[in-house]
């Protein structure tokens, strides 16, 4: 599990052995609720942006998965690396 951090937001790019140890995809209620899908990189753990609407749906009941994060996210036990921001082009 690798985060790397950039100017607006920090992902968080998990193999698929490291989804199904800590974050139990399609376990139920076990399943992390920050776990995400990406299709060319495999999944995603969405825990450090976590949105105030999300949360709110969260809490809500809008989902049936309960597990909020594990200890790699929460207690920042794993590498981080500072991606800086690259200029942004815009053709018109």
């Amino acid at each position: 599990m690798k985060a790397e951090i950039y100017g607006s937001h920090t992902e968080i790019c998990l193999t698929e052995e490291e989804a199904r140890e800590y974050c139990k995809p399609d376990c139920g209620a076990e399943t992390c609720m920050w776990l995400g899908r990406i299709s060319s990189k495999g999944y995603a753990c969405n825990f450090m942006n976590r949105s105030p609407h999300t949360i709110n749906h969260i809490l809500n009941g809008g989902t049936g998965v309960k597990k909020d994060g594990c200890y790699k996210v929460r207690d920042k036990v794993l590498e981080f690396s500072q991606i800086e921001p690259s200029p942004v082009v815009r053709e018109f």
